[in-house]
């Protein structure tokens, strides 16, 4: 099922399956068949071969079933008596004698007819307004003679290309003109084709007149044409009703077609192909080129031999004589091409920014598949920063302009280079033979470029631009753009104007595109969860609480850094579900614990992210309704305060939670947004010194005084303070002189399981001796 629909998805595919359902729906509607009629007329002229010689025509200037001129009556008993004398092998009467003449005339014709026992009558079909009607002969022609049925179905061109072997009449099988006429027999209904490639020329044909004077004055000669042969008889009158249309002759008397119809089974039926199995096959043989992952060239080759083969069946048909059934496959690629060509159309008007008239980003993947070098090749693409606000200042007549001047400074060191656009936003250009140091050196130089703004109708205006380079082993020219434009969006104006694209494998790429599936998955299966680092009151070495941080440990890729996926879970929206799940683990581990009968504090973070609306707090209370765990044994830490957009809301939600009974503390104190106007904007009841001063402690002065001043603000405003990052004894001494109580670190603990915290309760041991045994317990 995969298959098929990565299948689908192939827009080529597509394209081969609209065309085949549209000419499907022509063909059983037979709209296609003009072409048919066309087809087959071709093939009919290029295919020009002798009549056999056992079918002769004999021709009246006039309708001889007239009953107003018995005389043509009497006439046609003369020949008949002269064909039986010459010996042929049948006389088919093509003219129905359905209204009597005179008496005289009528015995006349009936007598040889008996007299004669291989002549034939046609009855003729035709359809009607009413239905289906059957005109026949009287029966004083027909008593002693057999009868044949001449059905025909006429195309709007006047051409008749199939007849049946036979017809249900009267309700017996009746065998068709044609048929009886080669004495080749076959089911009531079943069609057969007829070859038209019989050279007009070539069928023996006679006038009445010259006939019944041959067989007078020539009996010999009369002999040697007609002796066992199938005489059909009929009227050759060009004013005549009874006139065909065959291919090359407009009108010829209608007893040709059955002629023709006699010299098809006479030679022998070839194999016969129905349209819908000739379109099957072109369809199939239209799939596997479309399908084929080559470069364009190639495929188009495809599609020349897929287009040869239909000349080269056609030419077989021709040489064998079988119907070419080609029209409906011819229309079926004549639509699959003309849809390939409306996108290649659509791919040339996109190859073109009609604003600026550089090539797009869409002609750089083409540029880039063509030279055949793409792993050697760097894709760099720079990122005009400002761009909408430049956009809405100028004139909509000069936002082109504004674009072209950038993309001329681009190649102020190679005037021939070929820069292309995404819309503007975006320009982009491919490197060769260039190492990293050197294209970024070149790019630092077209950044001091930029220094001096552009002059756009007379209004000065700056650029600002960065650049994104993609300069690994890429293959494809589509991700090697991708990822050069998500590098160009990972710089900053300052701090980051160049970026170099890390190489990534197949298996990065997929799990960086699933991550959020992936995320969802292992908050369900317990891949997510949650450890504990202590915090430790380093004047006693007694445990002081805990704080739960969440851990994610994939089966395929091991450790997962909590930066990243914490990062992902706040792109894609998991992060409610995220806290959800710390919050229901590391509370109900709580519960469960001894240590809900102590002074224990336990430390869940909550990143700011979540302050803008009362979720948060919902998810706090139906937790804590479901656990037996006094509120104030827990902190809520507020991470990335940075992230706070709204202070008022944020502070409605956070009184909401100490309304719960639980205590707020501020992280990462001193860094960022973390600052003393978030502290005093916020009703926080901790904080938390930022690692970068805590573990500075020791060798920088201005670190401990920091440490100093938070924890002398802590203590003055009645907060408790706690110092994150401690990694060594000396840390912890400068923690106790600069009057700091509470400390968590890897000096006492890595984040583990929430029994280890117990080997942390030791307020009977010295402070320090504490602090050992826990640490090398």
């Amino acid at each position: 099922m995969a298959a098929l629909t990565d299948l689908w998805r192939n827009q080529r595919t597509r394209h081969v399956a609209i065309a085949a359902v549209i000419v499907l729906l022509l063909g059983a509607a037979r709209v296609t068949s003009p072409l048919s009629s066309f087809v087959w007329m071709f093939q009919a002229r290029l295919a020009n071969h002798p009549a056999s010689g056992e079918v002769v025509f004999v021709g009246a200037p006039e309708s001889i079933a007239d009953p107003a001129n018995p005389s043509r009556r009497v006439a046609l008993a003369e020949l008949i008596d002269g064909f039986s004398q010459a010996g042929a092998g049948g006389v088919f009467i093509t003219d129905v004698f359905d209204k009597p003449s005179t008496k005289s005339a009528d015995d006349q014709l009936g007598t040889a007819v008996e007299d004669a026992s291989n002549v034939f009558f046609v009855r003729r079909h035709m359809t009607t307004m009413g239905g289906d009607e059957t005109v026949r002969s009287l029966p004083i022609f027909t008593r002693s003679a057999s009868e044949v049925v001449s059905k025909e179905w006429v195309d709007p061109f006047g051409y008749t290309w199939r007849v049946p072997y036979a017809v249900i009449d009267d309700g017996r099988a009746l065998p068709s003109l044609p048929a009886a006429i080669a004495g080749v027999t076959g089911p009531p209904d079943e069609s057969f084709a007829i070859d038209y490639s019989v050279n007009y020329s070539t069928i023996p044909a006679y006038t009445t007149v010259e006939a019944s004077t041959m067989m007078r004055a020539e009996p010999a000669r009369a002999r040697q044409a007609f002796a066992g042969k199938s005489i059909v008889i009929g009227s050759a009158a060009a004013n005549s009703t009874n006139v065909a249309t065959i291919p090359g002759h407009p009108k010829v008397p209608g007893a040709m077609v059955s002629i023709y119809g006699a010299e098809t089974l006479a030679a022998g039926l070839p194999p016969e192909f129905g349209w819908t199995t000739m379109l099957l096959l072109f369809v199939g043989l239209t799939l596997i080129a479309a399908t084929l992952n080559v470069r364009r060239g190639v495929r188009r080759a495809a599609y020349g031999l897929v287009a040869l083969g239909m000349v080269g069946l056609f030419v077989v048909f021709v040489l064998e004589h079988s119907p070419a059934n080609i029209a409906e496959s011819l229309v079926f690629l004549v639509i699959y091409g003309g849809l390939r060509l409306w996108v290649a159309r659509q791919n040339a008007s996109a190859l073109i920014d009609d604003q600026t008239g550089l090539p797009t980003f869409k002609a750089l993947e083409r540029d880039l598949f063509q030279i055949g070098s793409v792993q050697t090749a760097s894709v760099v693409v720079a990122k005009v920063h400002h761009f909408d606000e430049v956009l809405s200042a100028l004139p909509t007549d000069k936002h082109g302009e504004y674009i072209n001047l950038v993309a001329d400074r681009l190649r102020i060191t190679q005037r021939d280079l070929k820069v292309y656009t995404n819309g503007g936003r975006y320009l982009a250009w491919s490197v060769h033979d260039h190492g990293d140091v050197r294209l970024e050196a070149h790019l630092r130089g077209l950044r001091a470029v930029f220094a001096s703004p552009l002059s756009i109708g007379g209004t000065m205006v700056d650029v600002v631009i960065t650049f994104g380079v993609d300069s690994t082993q890429e293959g494809s020219p589509v991700r090697k753009i991708a990822s050069a434009t998500t590098a160009a969006d990972k710089t900053s104006e300052a701090l980051a104007p160049i970026c170099f694209a890390n190489a990534a494998s197949e298996a990065d790429r997929i799990w960086n595109i699933s991550v959020q599936a992936k995320i969802d998955e292992a908050l369900k299966t317990g891949q997510i969860y949650v450890v504990y680092q202590p915090q430790i009151d380093i004047r006693t070495g007694a445990l002081f609480g805990a704080e739960a941080l969440v851990r994610w440990e994939d089966p395929e890729r091991g450790s997962i850094s909590p930066t990243y996926f914490i990062e992902q879970c706040e792109q894609a929206g998991r992060m409610e579900a995220l806290t959800r799940k710390v919050m229901q683990d590391a509370i109900g581990t709580l519960a469960a614990s001894p240590l809900t009968d102590r002074a224990f504090q336990l430390s869940v973070n909550v990143s700011a992210t979540l302050l803008g609306d009362h979720r948060v707090a919902e998810i706090l209370e139906e937790t804590l309704a479901n656990v037996a765990v006094d509120p104030g044994q827990i902190t809520l830490e507020i991470t990335e305060t940075a992230r706070i957009v709204d202070y008022e809301k944020a502070s409605l939600v956070m009184n909401r939670l100490r309304d719960s009974g639980v205590k707020l503390s501020i992280d990462d104190f001193g860094v960022g947004a973390a600052s003393l106007e978030t502290f005093h904007a916020l009703p926080f009841d901790e904080l938390k010194i930022d690692r970068c001063f805590v573990a500075r402690m020791p060798d920088d002065r201005k670190a401990r005084k920091i440490v100093e001043s938070v924890t002398m603000l802590g203590k003055s405003l009645n907060i408790t303070v706690v110092a994150e990052g401690v990694e060594g004894l000396d840390v912890v001494d400068r923690l106790r002189e600069a009057g700091c109580d509470i400390a968590q670190g890897y000096y006492f603990a890595k984040p583990g399981k929430f029994s280890s915290l117990m080997d942390f309760e030791a307020p009977e041991k010295k402070p320090m001796e504490g602090i050992r045994a826990a640490r090398h317990s």
